[in-house]
């Protein structure tokens, strides 16, 4: 029996059955776009704008810290200079898809340098990709299901927009790869009362190797 560790970041206990949470999309292949920059850079606008609504939605439905992170992350969204950033490589002849991918990419890993608290956001700069990423080609973003009895939920990390709908009566407990104690899971999952572990480094691969015996 291997035995795994993470960070507590919201107290409590769980034991019933889980789901692990699939990725959202890979990154786009390195193909040169068959429309005019014009047209991708309009395309990538549609569908910033469509992710941006989707997240003030969700901020509409949600209190106090929770509310306060979803607007924060439809901003992110629509940020000027990740927006800029990426019509630039679309200027170079890449896809929307490529370019919102590389350029938020590039703030991610300034966030990651700067460290600490701005370190975590980074994860949110990655979820706001994957749904912008989704939209351009057409993928449908994974959303955490409703089952009939309550399950522990596995994933790498997860965004304020993924668990802004939780209860603790549907999710016992989240367990994730990623994040801190101070990441946006965190939060959340506290606000709720939902236990929870983060930065619980192999929980995927333990979860790979138990499906395959």
């Amino acid at each position: 029996m291997k035995t795994i560790f993470g960070i507590s970041a919201s107290t409590g206990a769980s034991v019933c059955n889980f789901y692990v949470m699939p990725t959202a999309i890979s990154k786009p292949a390195s193909t040169l776009s068959a429309l005019s920059a014009e047209e991708e850079i309009k395309k990538l606008h549609e569908a910033v704008t469509s992710v941006s609504e989707q997240l003030l939605e969700r901020a509409h439905r949600a209190n106090g810290e929770a509310q306060e992170i979803l607007y924060a992350s439809s901003e992110i969204a629509q940020d000027s200079a990740l927006i800029s950033t990426a019509e630039s490589l679309i200027r170079k002849g890449n896809t929307a898809e490529l370019a919102i991918w590389d350029a938020s990419e590039v703030f991610a890993a300034l966030l990651i340098e700067a460290g600490g608290y701005l370190a975590e956001r980074a994860a949110d700069v990655s979820n706001i990709r994957d749904r912008i990423a989704c939209v351009l080609t057409g993928v449908d973003y994974p959303e955490i299901p409703r089952f009939n009895e309550p399950f522990i939920l596995i994933a790498r990390d997860l965004s304020p927009a993924d668990t802004i709908d939780l209860t603790p009566d549907q999710v016992s407990a989240i367990v994730t790869e990623e994040g801190g104690p101070t990441s946006h899971t965190a939060i959340i999952a506290r606000t709720l009362g939902i236990p929870a572990v983060v930065a619980c480094r192999g929980a995927l691969l333990l979860w790979m190797l138990a499906k395959d015996r």
